[in-house]
């Protein structure tokens, strides 16, 4: 289970990065040990590994089925990283949804 709000930014921000990842067509790690790790790094803006108007759209589409918050597309192409995009989205599902006390995976 999720206890923090800073365990919920940490899991948000590796699956955006993930996420991107799939997007961009960029290749997971393979040297590492949890296989599919994303290979973008949470502090650098997506726009730096090519994210555009075109992908945009498919992440905020993924973001909308998945976290269930609309994050406009112009959110995306502004150039955050994934860290910053995590935080808006775990912004939106708290205004939206309520802060839980925990979230069970």
């Amino acid at each position: 289970s999720i206890q923090s709000d800073k365990d919920a930014l940490t899991i948000l921000a590796k699956a955006v990065a993930t996420q991107a990842s799939k997007v961009l067509g960029i290749a997971p790690t393979t040297n590492n040990k949890d296989s599919g790790d994303a290979q973008i790094a949470s502090e650098i803006p997506l726009s730096q590994y090519g994210l555009d108007s075109l992908t945009a759209v498919e992440m905020k589409n993924w973001t909308e089925k998945n976290i269930h918050v609309d994050v406009p597309v112009v959110d995306f192409v502004r150039g955050p990283s994934s860290e910053q995009l995590a935080k808006t989205m775990l912004q939106k599902f708290y205004e939206k949804y309520g802060r839980p006390k925990t979230i069970r995976l």
